[in-house]
């Protein structure tokens, strides 16, 4: 399995086995639903992948490279507490977790440098941007 999708899937599944997590969102999502499901009540918030970037890292004959994975929240809770608190759970999930991929694939770190909140342009929405990055030696 290629790496990035080895990650991908690690993260999703990470973050949905997370119960503390799926009491705040609706879910996780590469390709997110219609706005009714996604923005559900009582929940109204959810997590979708964003941008994703590999930048190679090899070093004495072990391939290897870094990927940055952008997690977007969303949430049209009134104001920023709710997507904060998703950011917050993320963070506690996935930094410097003891996590592990595929069996072809190894991963060395994963940390989420940095997480920015903002209000989406329509005016309702609270929206959260999770950078995550990995480092993972290939076969």
């Amino acid at each position: 399995m290629s790496a990035a999708l080895d990650l991908q899937d690690l993260i999703l599944n990470t973050l949905t086995a997370d119960a503390a997590l799926m009491t705040m969102i609706n879910g996780v999502w590469d390709q997110p639903p219609v706005a009714a499901t996604s923005f559900a009540d009582p929940k109204a918030a959810y997590i979708s992948f964003g941008p994703h970037d590999y930048a190679e890292d090899d070093d004495e004959g072990i391939v290897s490279g870094i990927h940055t994975f952008q997690l977007d929240v969303w949430s049209r809770t009134v104001g920023f507490p709710a997507s904060k608190q998703i950011g917050d759970r993320v963070k506690a999930i996935l930094h410097e977790a003891n996590l592990s991929v595929s069996t072809e694939n190894a991963l060395v770190e994963i940390r989420v440098p940095s997480v920015r909140y903002m209000r989406d342009p329509d005016g309702t929405t609270s929206r959260g941007i999770i950078k995550v990055t990995a480092l993972i030696e290939e076969p």
